[in-house]
């Protein structure tokens, strides 16, 4: 095994394994689509207790999708939970595609360290602003009021615009649709809506949709989804 991926899998299983014991797990399923088509799942675990929090995830994509764009990566964040809501710490990302080599980064308070595509020595840069992505989508319990978010690399600027609240009749919460729009670092502009559900596990991403111009939506909907604790 090369190092860079014996490195990125020591990464992936360390990140996680500093949310302590006596956490709440959860394991899901989301489908993402591209239009009629379906593109692969994205299989993502959360753990927290009252002030931690972890994650880890992987996508592939799959089917027709790969004839024309083919992409794979793991990703783990650890950081705190403040009044409910995750601030990440540290974020480790490793991926491959049609279009680039096996990459890693490493996202940590002093910047990132990264390893470019078919790259041998780790580069720094400065750290970008705001949660990681992950975060501000699928582990916020409320909408995202935050300013900024990043992928790993590059910062983008990200907007509140409307809040809908849809009650259930069930015996949970009300269901919420949070409009955002977001600006990258070239100033192009696209939307993404986020539909937040409460449950008997506390409040779930329930469906998350970019709004591409002139494009299909890309969707993430969630599939299964399945909660444990662990012992303390």
């Amino acid at each position: 095994m090369k190092f860079s991926r014996l490195l990125g899998s020591g990464l992936l299983l360390v990140l996680p394994s500093f949310v302590c014991a006596g956490a709440t797990e959860h394991s899901l399923v989301y489908s993402v689509r591209i239009a009629f088509f379906d593109t692969g799942d994205f299989h993502f675990k959360r753990s927290s207790n009252h002030s931690r929090y972890s994650f880890s995830g992987h996508f592939e994509t799959k089917g027709l999708i790969n004839k024309y764009y083919r992409w794979k990566g793991d990703f783990a964040a650890i950081g705190s939970l403040e009044n409910g809501s995750p601030k990440m710490e540290k974020y480790y990302a490793r991926s491959e595609s049609k279009d680039h080599e096996l990459k890693f980064l490493v996202l940590e308070s002093k910047g990132v360290r990264f390893l470019p595509p078919g790259g041998k020595t780790f580069q720094f840069t400065d750290r970008p602003k705001g949660d990681d992505l992950v975060t501000a989508l699928f582990l916020t319990p409320r909408c995202y009021d935050g300013k900024h978010v990043n992928d790993g690399e590059d910062t983008f600027e990200m907007f509140l615009t409307k809040v809908k609240e849809i009650k259930q009749k069930e015996k949970f919460g009300p269901i919420f649709k949070c409009y955002y729009r977001v600006k990258d670092y070239r100033g192009r502009s696209r939307r993404l809506n986020v539909t937040l559900a409460s449950s008997a596990h506390g409040p779930i991403t329930q469906e998350v949709r970019v709004k591409l111009p002139l494009l299909p939506d890309i969707v993430f909907d969630l599939k299964t989804h399945k909660q444990s604790n662990t012992s303390s």
